[in-house]
């Protein structure tokens, strides 16, 4: 991540659980700059993480039980060879506005029970695969989480972006989620081998996690 990125993309990339942790499920996140808004509301950091520089590049991972640690995870390096990847839409808004449109969708039993019971295990899972500690294939658990979030969080998806949502899915070439951060930013997984196809699909849009 050279600094001009950094600069134009302050936010902290939450790879998942970036609504979860709201409801007490589990968050993994990597920074580019800041602490990402949403981990920040919930007060679990220590003060010695806010302060100290030394650990704004630390990659997080914060439990369920409310408790926070530093962990050794490399987003390059993602079992089965795939990689992350972060897409422009080009659209800009807060995340604020959007955490408020979720937690008032949680006010509904029925889509609060899909989060509880379907969501937050499906984003542990993951969470379980990309460190290490689970034997499972992190690109269909993403895909699994794209399938719910296209069904459950389509107003937060950015019109120009539905078409190439869909495709990801059809094509399995790649599959896209939310993501925590500022902006209109979508995160995705793809295989290694499809690096280069991306990269010249929409170059400058497209960042290498």
């Amino acid at each position: 991540m050279t600094q001009d990125l950094k600069n134009k993309y302050p936010s902290k990339v939450m790879l998942v659980g970036e609504y979860g942790v709201k409801l007490g499920g589990s968050a993994l996140t990597i920074p580019f700059h800041n602490f990402h808004a949403m981990v920040r509301e919930t007060g679990n950091i220590p003060p010695d993480l806010q302060k100290d520089a030394r650990y704004v590049e630390t990659p997080l991972y914060f439990r369920e039980d409310g408790t926070m640690e530093k962990v050794d995870f490399n987003p390059s390096q993602i079992p089965f060879g795939y990689r992350f990847f972060l897409l422009d839409s080009g659209e800009r808004f807060d995340t604020e506005p959007l955490v408020k449109q979720f937690l008032k969708q949680m006010e509904d039993s029925g889509f609060a029970s899909s989060i509880r019971n379907e969501y937050l295990p499906l984003n542990q899972k993951l969470i379980e695969s990309l460190l290490g500690h689970r034997e499972a294939d992190p690109a269909m658990l993403v895909r699994v989480i794209s399938d719910f979030q296209f069904t459950h969080f389509r107003k937060m998806i950015p019109d120009k972006m539905i078409d190439v949502w869909i495709e990801g899915q059809i094509s399995n070439e790649y599959y896209l989620k939310l993501h925590g951060s500022d902006g209109g930013f979508m995160l995705g997984i793809t295989h290694h081998t499809s690096m280069e196809n991306l990269t010249e699909r929409w170059k400058k849009n497209l960042i290498w996690v």
